[in-house]
């Protein structure tokens, strides 16, 4: 089995975006998890590491700042993002052709890959004139991590805030096989 991979761009934004939780709090989680972030700060932006760095750097998150503060900095690793090579070209169209919340989602699972490789594949599904539905599959290390998939739910809601202008809530059902998110907007 191939290994999930992370696109190194977007870890570093999510380092980057760790300094918005405070200075203590980003010393205190560099300090539990150094070799990751030498791993990550030495790395080419094109690189693909592996996604068990993501994850470690995400428990560090949560034991150090907690849950709520996790998916604060998730959605900001994802504003990061949208002013960088990785995800800014797609957001940054998404937005200037006043797409629909729809159709912003419809785009999430190819968004999906220009992060990860070998971490899943995502599907879309129109719900309700305000609602819809991602499904996570075949994404089994990522799926034994309730609080990272919370992370990707809270990244969602932020890349559509980004790309439609709209506020939206995510749920997720979530069991060992896949990850079925909720997305909710008014």
């Amino acid at each position: 089995m191939a290994i999930p991979l992370m696109r190194a761009s977007h870890m570093q934004a999510n380092v980057t975006a760790l300094a918005k939780l405070g200075a203590a709090e980003s010393k205190a989680v560099r300090e539990r998890c150094s070799g990751v972030f030498e791993e990550i700060e030495a790395s080419i932006r094109t690189a693909w590491l592996p996604l068990e760095l993501a994850m470690e750097f995400v428990n560090a998150v949560v034991d150090v700042c907690g849950v709520e503060r996790y998916l604060e900095w998730s959605r900001g690793g994802i504003r990061e993002s949208a002013d960088g090579p990785l995800l800014g070209p797609v957001l940054s169209t998404l937005r200037r052709m006043s797409v629909s919340p729809h159709r912003a989602l419809a785009v999430v699972p190819s968004g999906w890959q220009l992060i990860y490789r070998n971490a899943g594949t995502l599907t879309h599904r129109r719900v309700s004139p305000r609602e819809g539905e991602i499904v996570l599959r075949d994404a089994d290390l990522m799926l034994q991590s309730e609080v990272y998939v919370l992370g990707v739910a809270a990244s969602f809601d932020e890349a559509l805030a980004l790309a439609s202008g709209v506020n939206s809530h995510t749920s997720v059902d979530l069991d060992k096989r896949l990850a079925i998110f909720r997305v909710r907007w008014h």
